[in-house]
């Protein structure tokens, strides 16, 4: 039996739809109340205040199994579900109708499902209105955490096994392709021209509709919109103007500068700030500790200039290595960088090379790779393995970009091989990853770490989890 609470046109469009079901209808008018029991021979009407306990007593409880309410006053729905709650302990589902908007609090210890016709109706027009994007309207938290896209644009993540992007924070479903459904698989690829159904992060899922409609590089909106400069001791504008150029060419929103209690240069930079040209907003904040600002939910980018990097130093960077889940920029240039190296001795190979890529489109500069391996007479079967895989990779890059992304292979020690090649070019920014929480020990030296220390050019150090 279905307990339905003030008759409007709305409830009474539903009940013509519940002629399989028992339904009693309360109503404060006669009117009302007579008219609907005479239209429906599956309804009885009460006559009487739906907020009173007096009229929930002429119910026979034990066989109600949904309640629904429908005022334009939340508060008459919240004395309901409080007598359904707390007065008759009911743990029947609760069906709440308003037009009312930010009143799921009020709700939330009642255990109730809140439907806002008016907002329903809004998104239906607008995934109408927008044909290549939906979200769902009743799934989930009903956040847009549930979407369905129309792939447009060839991107990083098109034609690519699913299995070599390893999505964070998101998920694939399902594909439909040619009028079929696709169960995807670590090897399915999606392709221009597919559907897509994908769950996540809302925010995460905002900027991937940019990528599969438009093909946007989106780095470091992956991780979060700010970009976050760190800034102790005394630098010159030359280290802070390769900083703000990243900001400039990324995503990022906001360039937020972290001022720590032993900076020198304080009013310098404040000329600095107010003397650069930028659309986007860059803002000064003190901050005693950097450590409590590292993984921030909206902390995309942790930047920091270290030209020379001390012994305590060296300590600290560790510390973060094992503290940050976002990226880390080291910036050493005294000028801007003019090409990207990507170092493929990373825990993802993939990842790392599709933001590298990103960044290059995004800031308009050359781009290439580094791999070392061991000599051939050295390499086992898995290093032949890991060769075949880094070359195929570069190739599918290559396929999908149209670009020409030369692949350097070095022979020997990863860090010593790869400082070597370094060495004969300038104004390099290196990519690379690294395992999360781990800066590497005495007897499992990190290859990114020991990099990110003993380089002279800037580096772009990314945490991934590889299982």
């Amino acid at each position: 039996m279905i307990v339905i609470c003030g008759i409007g046109y709305f409830e009474e469009k539903l009940i013509a739809n519940l002629k399989d079901k028992e339904v009693i209808a309360i109503d404060i008018d006669p009117n009302k109340a007579k008219s609907i029991e005479e239209k429906f021979n599956n309804v009885k009407a009460i006559i009487g205040d739906a907020s009173s306990i007096l009229t929930w007593k002429k119910i026979k409880l034990e066989r109600v199994n949904h309640v629904i309410t429908a005022f334009k006053d939340p508060d008459v729905s919240l004395e309901i579900c409080f007598f359904i709650r707390k007065t008759f302990n009911l743990e029947i589902p609760i069906l709440v109708i308003t037009y009312t908007e930010g009143i799921e609090e009020k709700f939330s210890e009642f255990g109730v499902t809140i439907i806002n016709p008016l907002k329903t109706a809004v998104n239906l027009v607008l995934n109408k209105l927008d044909k290549n994007y939906s979200k769902a309207i009743d799934l989930g938290f009903k956040k847009g955490e549930l979407i369905e896209i129309n792939v447009l644009s060839k991107s990083h993540l098109t034609d690519r096994k699913l299995k070599h992007i390893k999505p964070s924070n998101w998920h694939l479903a399902a594909i439909y392709r040619n009028n079929e459904i696709v169960i995807p698989t670590g090897n399915s690829k999606i392709k221009v021209g597919d559907k897509i159904i994908i769950f996540g992060e809302p925010k995460v899922l905002e900027n991937l509709t940019n990528i599969f409609l438009k093909g946007i590089p989106q780095f470091p909106l992956q991780y979060g919109k700010l970009m976050t400069l760190y800034i102790k001791g005394s630098y010159e504008h030359k280290y802070l103007k390769e900083a703000l150029t990243l900001f400039k060419c990324s995503r990022a929103t906001t360039l937020e500068i972290v001022i720590t209690k032993n900076t020198i240069n304080d009013k310098k930079i404040e000329r600095f700030i107010e003397n650069t040209e930028m659309t986007k907003e860059i803002k000064k904040v003190f901050s005693e500790n950097i450590f409590k600002n590292l993984n921030r939910q909206d902390n995309g980018l942790n930047a920091f200039i270290l030209p020379k990097i001390s012994f305590f130093q060296k300590i600290k960077l560790k510390q973060i290595f094992k503290e940050t889940e976002k990226p880390i920029t080291i910036f050493k240039n005294n000028e801007t960088f003019s090409k990207i190296v990507v170092c493929l001795n990373s825990p993802d190979m993939a990842h790392i090379l599709e933001i590298g890529i990103e960044l290059a489109r995004l800031s308009k500069v050359n781009i290439e790779t580094v791999f070392t391996t061991l000599p051939k007479e050295l390499r086992n079967e898995d290093d032949e393995k890991r060769l075949n895989e880094v070359t195929e990779i570069v190739k599918d890059f290559n396929a999908i970009y149209k670009m020409d992304i030369k692949l350097n292979i070095l022979e020997g020690n990863p860090v010593r091989e790869t400082l070597r090649y370094l060495n004969y070019q300038k104004n390099i920014l290196l990519i690379t990853g690294y395992k999360k929480f781990n800066s590497g020990s005495f007897f499992k030296p990190s290859t990114a770490y020991n990099l990110a220390i003993k380089c002279n050019c800037s580096i772009l150090l990314i945490p991934q989890s590889v299982e």
